[in-house]
């Protein structure tokens, strides 16, 4: 999530930078309306922190230079709650007074995270349903890839390893649960609490007291005893 920051005062600047670190990627800090603008004209961030009140200015005619909506989320930074009702006519995230609160603030970037997410959700779901292919978030933006062409994918904690018939593979922030919801529509099964597998792409079932398969990028993986019968099923193949 990369973000800039407008303030004129330098140790708010300095202590916003430093309670956002390790939350946000901090790309630069303006001191001036312009000097913003031209930074997210060069940077393109996610999210800008606001002041309200600048030395002269009110800090929200940077919106002015966006007619109709921003291409950017903003949540402002104010010493006066006064602030806050013109910040939400211009449909501000949310705002912070000052002195600013580390707990505060980091709700405030919490509301931005969860948009995002529910924004890549919904554009996954509609890319499924519209062009059978999803969107893979990454630090920059997305990728977006055919469902034909993941082999399978498998759960590392709360991030899944997607793996693609290229021969490429991507660390994904999602749990596998959320791709194997996503996914549902299509030839992929769980067989494994770890492992969701593209059936078009299993190469070999290995029956015994344990069974497995064996994908077609050479990896063989375990098929839990409760999910065989349904995976012979999905195979078009009994026993």
């Amino acid at each position: 999530m990369r973000a800039i920051i407008l303030d004129d005062d330098k140790r708010i600047l300095s202590q916003l930078r430093a309670m956002l670190d390790g939350e946000v990627e901090v790309l630069e800090l303006a001191e001036s309306i312009d000097e913003a603008k031209s930074l997210i004209d060069r940077f393109d961030p996610e999210l800008v922190f606001i002041e309200a009140k600048l030395r002269s200015l009110n800090g929200l005619k940077l919106l002015d230079y966006y007619k109709g909506e921003s291409p950017f989320e903003f949540i402002v930074i104010t010493k006066s709650k006064a602030y806050a009702i013109e910040a939400f006519q211009r449909f501000a995230l949310d705002y912070v007074t000052k002195p600013i609160d580390k707990e505060e603030l980091l709700n405030a970037v919490a509301k931005f995270k969860k948009n995002s997410t529910d924004a890549v959700s919904q554009i996954n779901h509609d890319r499924v349903r519209e062009s059978n292919k999803i969107a893979l978030p990454t630090q920059d933006g997305f990728i977006f890839v055919k469902q034909s062409d993941i082999i399978r994918c498998e759960a590392h904690g709360n991030y899944t390893q997607v793996y693609l018939i290229e021969g490429g593979k991507l660390m994904i922030t999602k749990t596998l649960k959320h791709y194997e919801e996503l996914l549902s529509n299509g030839n992929f099964f769980r067989a494994h609490k770890s492992h969701l597998i593209n059936l078009d792409f299993v190469r070999k079932f290995i029956k015994g007291k344990q069974s497995y398969i064996e994908t077609t990028d050479g990896m063989s993986i375990e098929v839990s005893t409760r999910k065989r019968e349904a995976l012979l099923q999905k195979l078009s193949f009994s026993e």
